[in-house]
């Protein structure tokens, strides 16, 4: 069978992929029937996919093999006519779309039956096991220094130059201040990296900030921040690093659009800036560098939060109830 690993902008039109798209799945066709037969033989009664290229193999193998289908939709798509493909894909091909966000979900407005369950985390996972000083001292900064970082793939829509920008800004106010970003490039590329490095050391903040890389130990590093920051430009669907800084009891800054928006609740768990604005973002993070009370307070409405509305057992009883409704219908 094909083997195919699905990604941000597999069918994205930007990227010329779209336009292909009917070619796509015509050589698609073998690895279809085959899955279909695979369903029939060992009498399988729903196809649950969790990835965009999935979704289109699974429902069309679900349709041929004549069984219920069922999407577990994470993506956005910024452009529309990619939208729209997903979304006519989904009237055809998916008895039940299950999105993580309400945000994600409105791009399935004609489907008769798109259900809204956000992601949850498992909590017991999500804690810093190493002492702050320990970690700060390992970055090379102050025991003592305040630290604003993000956590993320290192994509540009994730908006980590405009984090930097924000930095310079925020350490002209605060000089004693220290930034990082936990995270690598995907799929190897390296050149957007090499371009936020050296935006450090253009700013003058090379030696204020750290670019980790890859960590195992992301939630030390997290637990050691003092504001948790989510930079992205485009719109997120979820936003599960702003949940997992929630459950670290830290107060966030998030872009105010799409899926943060049903995440933070503006001046009590974080802040919202203007998706892309490095100024409105440095005017958050000094904000909360101004009245540590303040961020505290948020920080710990933040875990009464995420523990009430994002653990993984929330999220478990509402896929599970979605999946047995579909396959019963």
């Amino acid at each position: 069978m094909e083997l195919a690993q699905a990604r941000r902008g597999e069918f994205d039109v930007a990227s010329g992929a779209l336009l292909q798209a009917p070619r796509r799945i015509a050589k698609m066709i073998p690895a279809i029937k085959e899955l279909a037969a695979k369903i029939e033989s060992l009498g399988v009664s729903l196809v649950y996919s969790n990835s965009s290229k999935a979704h289109v193999l699974g429902g069309f193998a679900g349709r041929r093999a004549g069984v219920k289908t069922l999407w577990h939709f994470r993506d956005y798509y910024v452009n529309k006519v990619t939208r729209n493909f997903f979304s006519a894909m989904a009237y055809y091909n998916a008895d039940t779309v299950i999105c993580n966000s309400d945000f994600t979900a409105g791009q399935f407005v004609t489907h008769n039956n798109c259900r809204v369950v956000r992601n949850g985390l498992a909590q017991g996972r999500i804690k810093a096991c190493r002492a702050r000083g320990e970690v700060m001292t390992e970055l090379g900064f102050p025991a003592d220094a305040p630290l604003a970082g993000t956590a993320g793939r290192l994509e540009r829509w994730k908006g980590i130059h405009i984090f930097i920008e924000a930095a310079a800004m925020v350490s002209e106010k605060y000089p004693d201040a220290r930034f990082v970003v936990v995270g690598d490039a995907i799929y190897g590329d390296d050149a957007y990296l090499d371009e936020l490095r050296a935006m450090a050391k253009e700013k003058n903040i090379e030696d204020k900030i750290a670019f980790t890389g890859f960590r195992e130990d992301v939630f030390d590093i997290m637990g050691a921040m003092t504001i948790y920051v989510h930079p992205s430009v485009e719109p997120e669907p979820f936003g599960r690093g702003i949940v997992e800084a929630m459950f670290l009891e830290k107060p966030v800054i998030v872009p105010g659009a799409g899926g943060p928006l049903e995440i933070v609740v503006n001046e009590k768990t974080g802040l919202f800036f203007e998706p892309g604005s490095a100024k409105a973002m440095s005017k958050n993070i000094s904000a909360l560098l101004d009245d540590p009370v303040k961020a505290g307070d948020m920080g710990r409405a933040g875990r009464v939060r995420a523990e009430k509305e994002f653990t993984f057992e929330r999220a478990l009883r509402g896929i599970t109830a979605l999946i047995r409704k579909t396959a019963a219908v």
